[in-house]
């Protein structure tokens, strides 16, 4: 039997080929998806619903329940991203979208790798979103790393390498 690929492998691997599409993971019915552009992650969404953007809006109090309903609604009359209402009707602006896009990622793959989720395909498609992340795997890992109050477990034949961008 062929041993499953480790998701932060699968991660890297497709950043390196510069791969664009969605990642899809699953356990027992619940799906999560991982959206690439050239490498980069973009956003992740999710079936459970703790992971939903709305359900974050909500729990980080910068949307109420009945707020977050009526942006889905419009979202969905108006055939686009709950991120891109949110931010036409001034709940959050463009950079409090990013920063949430970023922390959803964040917690959604925490929860892959904590509940064993399988990888099921890697589909190329192109995604656009309204405010992407452009999320690339070293900094991923280091705020898996800053979500996680417990040890981050790295395998010692890996090396992880911090880089910074721009200049100084």
């Amino acid at each position: 039997m062929l041993s499953q690929p480790n998701l932060l492998d699968k991660i890297c691997s497709i950043q390196e080929s510069g791969g664009t599409g969605i990642l899809r993971l699953e356990k027992s019915g619940e799906v999560i998806r991982i959206h690439f552009h050239k490498g980069l992650i973009d956003a992740a969404g999710s079936t459970i619903a703790q992971f939903q953007l709305g359900r974050l809006l909500v729990r980080k109090g910068i949307a109420g329940d009945p707020a977050v309903g009526r942006l889905l609604e419009e979202s969905r009359r108006r055939h686009v991203q709950l991120g891109r209402t949110a931010v036409s009707r001034k709940v959050l602006d463009d950079a409090d979208l990013e920063v949430v896009v970023r922390e959803q990622i964040v917690e959604v793959v925490a929860h892959a790798l904590d509940h064993g989720f399988e990888i099921q395909s890697f589909t190329e498609k192109p995604t656009d979103f309204f405010r992407p992340a452009r999320l690339n795997p070293d900094r991923l890992l280091l705020e898996l790393a800053r979500h996680n109050l417990h040890p981050f477990q790295v395998d010692p034949d890996k090396l992880i390498r911090l880089t910074t961008t721009g200049t100084t």
